[in-house]
């Protein structure tokens, strides 16, 4: 098992160290900006040193996890690279989707290993349970022996180790984007246009939830092409035409976002052979001819 220390642990950190130190990882150190932060996750985590020096954090670990925005990366590695530290043996990792290993370079220039760990998951509390990693892919990506230390972990956490190639982790990190935060979008979006209709926020979210939680099964259980329903695969172009108009009427700000995604659910509609008729018939609709 891996002594661990972790900077910036806030919410993925923090939910990061807890699972980690409940598959037997010793969390040597927890660093925050601010000394209460530390010591609120601390408590969560059950171990480690709560600090804001994150040179003094780094030092007490052999495996270093940048928990950090993307924004402080950089600037966090260049810092800890004029640290004085040793750091030959050591391994440091980020969580960013979007950076790779390469920022990390004044620390590999001082010895380190370096990689990206980036677990394709939303953390929205701190301390979330370490269930949350299980069954989840971690976007992995760095130096040989960054990856072998960036896989244990995963399999510690039971999650799946996802190889990713310096180029293509801007793609991997906007089709997780796409995955995870554009549905709130829409969701939200299906609310505003319910609230139109007289629906309250509370009624709104009581009917948004369980559509979207069987609509995810379904995805599971078949695949996003075979998952999709409503009106556009059947050919509906008269439901098509009444939502519209609907929307140009009550809610024309939403009106846009109904035709974008509609031309979308058009492409998939025609590969699960919806006929050309009707697929011209609905296109033309959307696209407001």
């Amino acid at each position: 098992m891996a002594d661990i220390s972790i900077i910036g642990a806030g919410r993925l950190g923090t939910s990061l160290g807890r699972a980690l130190a409940e598959r037997g990882h010793r969390i040597r150190a927890l660093a925050c900006r601010s000394l209460r932060s530390a010591r609120e996750s601390r408590k969560i985590v059950g171990q480690g040193r709560p600090v804001t020096d994150v040179a003094a954090a780094a030092a007490a670990g052999r495996v270093v996890i940048l928990c950090l925005p993307d924004e402080r990366i950089r600037a966090a590695a260049v810092r800890l690279a004029r640290s004085g530290i040793d750091w030959s043996g050591k391994t440091v990792l980020h969580t960013s989707g979007l950076l790779t290993a390469e920022a990390l370079r004044p620390l590999r220039k001082r010895g380190a290993a370096a990689g990206s760990f980036h677990p394709a998951q939303a953390f929205p509390e701190k301390g979330m349970p370490p269930s949350r990693f299980r069954g989840i892919s971690f976007g992995l990506e760095g130096d040989r022996i960054a990856l072998e230390v960036a896989g244990g972990l995963v399999r510690d956490l039971g999650g799946r180790a996802l190889i990713i190639s310096e180029a293509a982790k801007p793609l991997y990190h906007a089709a997780c984007i796409l995955a995870s935060n554009y549905p709130v979008v829409l969701w939200q979006a299906a609310a505003g246009v319910l609230e139109r209709s007289g629906i309250t926020d509370r009624e709104a979210l009581r009917l948004i939830v369980p559509l979207a939680e069987g609509t995810l099964r379904s995805v599971k259980k078949l695949d996003p092409e075979g998952a999709l329903t409503g009106p556009i695969v059947r050919g509906d172009a008269g439901t098509v035409r009444a939502h519209l108009e609907a929307l140009r009427r009550s809610a024309p700000e939403y009106l846009r976002l109904y035709r974008e995604n509609g031309l979308a659910a058009l492409k998939i509609a025609g590969k699960r052979g919806l006929a050309d008729g009707k697929t011209r018939a609905i296109r033309a609709l959307l696209e407001g001819r």
